[in-house]
């Protein structure tokens, strides 16, 4: 998947927001533990929003991990 795609994707996932919380992540991934989906995807990673995190850097390392 290219980058610009999963961001559409996230984007639509959370009705057009820029950013996504770990909750919203975990469901997008199809997942249930939100703490390895944390460790996972959003270590190195500032929450912006508060709680929630800017969708293209989360996208990035969505595909740079795996």
């Amino acid at each position: 998947m290219v980058k610009s795609d999963l961001i559409r994707d996230m984007k639509s996932f959370t009705s057009g927001a820029s950013f996504i919380s770990v909750t919203e992540l975990t469901k997008y991934l199809g997942q249930s533990n939100q703490t390895r989906i944390k460790n996972k995807y959003l270590s190195g990673l500032k929450p912006v929003a508060g709680k929630k995190y800017y969708i293209p850097e989360v996208a990035e390392k969505v595909l740079e991990v795996g």
